[in-house]
């Protein structure tokens, strides 16, 4: 799965992925995809109306990662996951949402 996501991302084109162990993908400061621990998969972040309206679509729950709800996320599961349009639906939505958030300061030194 984290190859597959890789190349969708590269595809995708908006963002780089990041993350050795973990895939993700960011944008100003805010974490909008990922891969889950165990590559089950892939989670995307959107607005909470939209989470709302996803996971009762899907028959879905929260998005747990170390024993933590993660706010915002929904789950896009190894089946819908082979749609590479449906992938990149989710991801454009997920990325219209976190550009829209304000950026967060970033914690690099200079």
């Amino acid at each position: 799965m984290e190859e597959q996501y890789t190349a969708y991302i590269e595809e995708w084109g908006k963002v780089e992925r990041k993350g050795k162990k973990n895939p993700y993908t960011s944008l100003n400061g805010h974490m909008f995809s990922f891969i889950d621990q165990t590559n089950e998969y892939l989670a995307v972040r959107l607005s909470k109306e939209g989470k709302q309206a996803y996971n009762e679509k899907y028959n879905l729950g929260d998005v747990i990662q170390h024993n933590s709800v993660m706010n915002g996320y929904v789950e896009i599961p190894k089946d819908k996951f082979q749609d590479k349009e449906f992938v990149f639906k989710m991801l454009n939505e997920s990325y219209d949402f976190v550009n829209s958030l304000k950026p967060k300061p970033s914690k690099k030194k200079k």
